[in-house]
């Protein structure tokens, strides 16, 4: 069973509402076209990791998707929010861990997409200390199939900056009014080798779409700036696993 399929069909039906409302879409009235291929002995987890999904993404579900003013809007309501969110974070890391201590990670055939995104999104959250213990084991998913790639190089990425090293594949960037910050990479020559064997478009593609531009030769000028700036200070350690390669099916 191919993930990307579901992927964009879950997505879809946010899509549509993106443009309309002012606030993040409801995701119970999102069909889950997984859900009815769990397990009976896993059935008793849907509504629980439904629950951790939908309170997770509160705040945050469909940010990348809406105008700029609205995710103005939105980065607003989270600061407002911080203390709850933060809350929010560590009871469902609990909850998350326990379920990935138990059973490891589950494939949305195992769980359906929500609780598949339970999983995924919960750990982009968690303390550093919790990513880097479950990070093995996210990219063991990779490998069984299980976890869609890019999910793993965005989780790796986070990791990496967490601990003061070097990003691999530049998914974390900072956005400001004065324009956009890739954090530091491992290897900014090799970053849209890297970016394709996880299935995302070249870097200069991706930044287009936020007005922003990529020169790698620039870049490597402005990168003992920026690893000073963003605190990368351990630039001989990497989180990156080796190379993902043709991981286009989830089961």
């Amino acid at each position: 069973m191919r993930l990307a399929f579901f992927f964009i069909l879950f997505f879809v039906c946010n899509c549509k509402s993106r443009v309309i409302k002012n606030e993040v879409p409801d995701l119970r009235s999102i069909p889950d076209p997984m859900a009815a291929h769990v397990h009976d002995s896993l059935k008793y987890l849907v509504p629980i990791l439904d629950s951790v999904f939908i309170s997770d993404q509160e705040y945050r579900w469909g940010m990348h998707l809406q105008p700029k003013e609205i995710q103005e809007q939105m980065q607003k309501a989270i600061k407002e929010n911080e203390t709850k969110i933060k809350a929010t974070d560590e009871r469902n890391i609990k909850i998350v861990t326990e379920v990935l201590d138990r059973y490891g990670f589950l494939a949305p055939k195992d769980i359906g997409m929500k609780g598949y995104f339970a999983l995924v999104f919960t750990m982009q959250h968690a303390d550093k200390g919790t990513q880097r213990k479950y990070l093995p084991l996210f990219y063991n998913a990779v490998k069984q199939e299980k976890l869609i790639p890019l999910h793993y190089a965005m989780f790796a990425d986070r990791v990496a900056v967490h601990h003061g090293a070097p990003q691999i594949y530049g998914t974390q960037i900072s956005f400001s009014k004065k324009g956009a910050d890739i954090l530091p990479l491992l290897n900014p020559d090799s970053v849209d080798i890297w970016r394709k064997q996880v299935g995302m478009e070249p870097l200069a593609s991706y930044l287009k779409k936020f007005n922003a531009d990529w020169n790698v030769e620039d870049y490597k000028k402005k990168l003992p700036e920026l690893r000073t700036k963003y605190k990368i200070t351990d630039t001989s350690s990497t989180f990156y696993y080796g190379p993902i390669l043709n991981q286009n099916a989830v089961r």
